[in-house]
């Protein structure tokens, strides 16, 4: 592939993933090694046709004294010569870390993911471009295949990411990013940590994959990138259809435990018994972080086997009960009652939606659903807005806004007439402060109508004198 062609397909990379819209301003993360710096490079070229406005961001990890400032530097010479403005930030991974009980890699991932969200929202960036390209995909998947991951961990990096994060080296490879660099005869800056072998990655990357290409497949990162593909298909999919069946079992739910029907969850297929189990217990807690294939499977005997009232306790404070009919899947925070950090960290959402449709929030993995719908479709004694919300067509006006909670959001909770602040609604309806933040709320020309799953505003409400009815529904993960 020469320097053209890496251009050309990453334009279509792009264009296949509507990466960008003309006037996007993109914040490019740039480390200073070969693959930052070609995509700092490719869409400084793309840019003009593109019709977006660029700058860089640099983050100072703390780890490397000598290297990490000589990283810095480069970034900061090459943006200048660029003419693209370069962020600089510093954070220190290995305290990170040590406080929050995460390997160096993933500390690393955590700032870097926070200094340029912070960054992003800061300066008002559409769009953040990452430099992860075939390889990074190849190496992952080959990673998680060896620790035994499902489908969701074998369908790989997302081009795009909650609508912010794109990719658009996903369709070129390492050995391309190197050609493209030559071309231009462009320095980039070498990471002595990418070759030691401690870690697992490195280790793949420098001894597993050179053995698959000469042993058995020369283009074998290319072939586990399409079936990643088909992977990450059908693993969105199966996500919809097992929101579907989590909601059709669900006799009994609120904010830290739901039960499902015990009977029908037990006629499901084994793989479908599996998923929905994952969801029902992602649900209540937020994250599965600590719960692993072992666990889901304990779940599975228990509810075979287990005798009504007869409960299973799992990591994390979270346990299974089996009841008469059903099966309670419940979360309580442990002993010392420190929230769980992940559920807590639910980052800043927001998200359009420019007509009827659905609408997936990533961060949660919880899905906004909207469709018109006539009068005397509502159901007698309707609710007043918690999983299923209908609302005065005339009220809800597209496009709508998705996000999470900001100070000082202020609603009309149905039956008031007073505002109250969304924060002060949480408290009053005792909402655990982990959960408060991954509820979305939907926004209809700078009003909030919609404290989803909970509360509908008075304004928005059906009346005598409604056209129509949007209905609107939550689908939890």
């Amino acid at each position: 592939m020469n320097a053209d062609h890496f251009v050309k397909t990453v334009q279509r990379t792009i264009a296949l993933y509507g990466m960008f819209a003309p006037g996007d301003r993109v914040l490019v993360a740039v480390s200073g090694g070969a693959d930052s710096v070609a995509l700092l490079r490719v869409l400084n070229i793309l840019s003009p046709d593109l019709g977006l406005y660029i700058e860089a961001a640099h983050l100072n990890h703390g780890l490397r004294a000598v290297e990490a400032g000589r990283d810095a530097e480069f970034v900061r010479l090459m943006a200048a010569q660029l003419g693209v403005i370069c962020h600089s930030g510093k954070g220190d991974v290995k305290a990170l870390g040590q406080r929050e009980g995460l390997s160096t890699e993933e500390a690393g991932r955590q700032a870097r993911y926070a200094f340029l969200e912070r960054l992003a929202r800061r300066q008002a960036f559409d769009k953040i471009a990452l430099g992860h390209h075939m390889d990074d995909n190849a190496e992952l998947v080959l990673m998680y295949l060896l620790r035994g991951s499902g489908p969701l961990g074998l369908s790989g990096i997302p081009p795009v990411r909650q609508k912010i994060f794109v990719r658009p080296l996903i369709q070129v490879t390492r050995a391309d990013i190197g050609v493209f660099l030559d071309a231009l005869g462009s320095d980039f800056m070498s990471d002595g940590t990418n070759m030691d072998g401690r870690f697992v990655r490195n280790r793949i990357r420098h001894r597993l994959l050179p053995l698959l290409k000469a042993s058995f497949n020369v283009r074998v990162v290319q072939a586990l990138n399409r079936t990643l593909r088909i992977l990450a298909d059908e693993e969105d999919w199966s996500r919809q259809r097992t929101a579907e069946l989590l909601e059709e079992l669900t006799i009994a739910a609120n904010a830290d435990q739901v039960t499902l029907a015990a009977a029908p969850l037990q006629q499901l297929h084994v793989a479908a018994r599996r998923r929905v189990v994952r969801m029902a217990l992602c649900q209540v807690k937020g994250t599965l972080r600590g719960v692993a294939f072992s666990h889901i499977q304990q779940v599975l005997e228990h509810i075979e086997k287990g005798a009504p009232g007869a409960g299973l306790h799992l990591p994390g404070g979270l346990s299974v009960e089996r009841r008469s009919h059903g099966v309670m899947f419940r979360y309580r925070p442990n002993i010392k009652g420190r929230p769980d950090r992940v559920v807590s960290g639910v980052p800043d959402f927001c998200y359009q939606l420019a007509g009827f449709g659905r609408l997936r929030i990533e961060e949660t993995g919880a899905v906004v659903r909207f469709s018109p719908m006539a009068l005397d479709e509502v159901p007698a004694g309707y609710e007043a807005g918690q999983l299923v919300a209908f609302f005065d067509i005339d009220s809800v006006r597209f496009p709508l806004t998705v996000r999470n909670l900001r100070a000082g959001d202020r609603f009309v909770p149905l039956g008031m007439h007073g505002s109250k602040k969304v924060a002060r609604f949480f408290s009053d309806c005792k909402i655990p402060r982990r959960l408060r933040r991954g509820v979305p709320l939907v926004i209809s020309a700078d009003r909030i109508v919609w404290v989803a799953g909970h509360r509908i505003d008075q304004r928005a409400r059906l009346h005598r004198k409604s056209r129509g009815v949007v209905r609107a529904e939550l689908l939890l993960a």
